[in-house]
């Protein structure tokens, strides 16, 4: 038993793996790096360590500068399932990127609205996206106008995609949070293999914040891109009309 552990902490080493939450996990020597999937770069880096001894377990810090530790449990069809001895976490199932199934999802259309308890919060507050790509949002710091940004065929297939491993028709209806001064949300999800509505009170699940987090990302770097290509397009005009 103790040789199959050491296979597995070896094909750990310098692998990517995923969690069903979207979250990569790169390893690499007796470290790891957890990161939201699709994303190049993250504020929020994990960085966690890897140990092996009589079993592999995965450290983290915790935001009370405490360590969380995950005991690997089993490796079954190519995946990893790590368990806690905190009852109050979750178990850690982590598998390759090649081995997603696309199961044919598409979005038909896909409704966030997000209500803090307190005025002067930031940040989105309705957004909707429909199967033509088209986005539309309102942000407080923007005095709640409405925006419209339409996506690209490859940001609309990783959203897709996205949806494809968080699985939010397996989610419960609703979720209750502790709390008094955090943001009540509301996920609508039409596709064409189901249709899931889902509330969160206080603060979202990790998966609708990640969903959240990276259609916020894709929104700011579409919009980048496209005021790089209307700004290209001005200059390269105006030099044809100078020479």
């Amino acid at each position: 038993m103790k040789s199959d552990k050491l296979n597995t902490f070896n094909d750990l080493k310098n692998t990517v793996w995923i969690d069903s939450l979207c979250n990569e996990f790169h390893f690499k020597d007796s470290t790891f790096i957890k990161k939201r999937l699709f994303e190049k770069e993250s504020n929020l880096d994990e960085v966690g360590k890897l140990k092996l001894h009589n079993e592999i377990e995965l450290l983290f810090i915790d935001d009370f500068d405490e360590i969380e530790k995950y005991y690997l449990k089993s490796e079954l069809n190519g995946k990893l399932e790590f368990i806690s001895l905190d009852r109050y976490l979750n178990n850690i199932t982590l598998f390759k990127k090649d081995s997603i199934k696309k199961n044919g999802l598409e979005i038909l259309e896909l409704q966030i609205k997000i209500r803090p308890t307190f005025l002067s919060s930031s940040g989105l507050r309705d957004l909707t996206i429909t199967q033509d790509k088209k986005i539309e949002y309102r942000r407080a710091e923007n005095k709640y106008e409405l925006e419209t940004v339409t996506f690209s065929d490859s940001t609309f297939n990783q959203l897709e995609k996205y949806l494809e491993i968080l699985q939010f028709d397996k989610y419960e209806d609703k979720y209750e949070f502790a709390g008094f001064d955090g943001a009540n949300y509301e996920l609508n999800i039409k596709t064409n293999l189901y249709t899931k509505a889902i509330e969160c009170t206080q603060r979202p699940t990790e998966g609708l914040w990640n969903l959240i987090s990276f259609i916020d990302y894709k929104l700011q770097t579409e919009q980048n891109t496209t005021a790089n290509k209307v700004l290209w397009q001005k200059t390269s005009k105006n030099s044809l009309i100078f020479h």
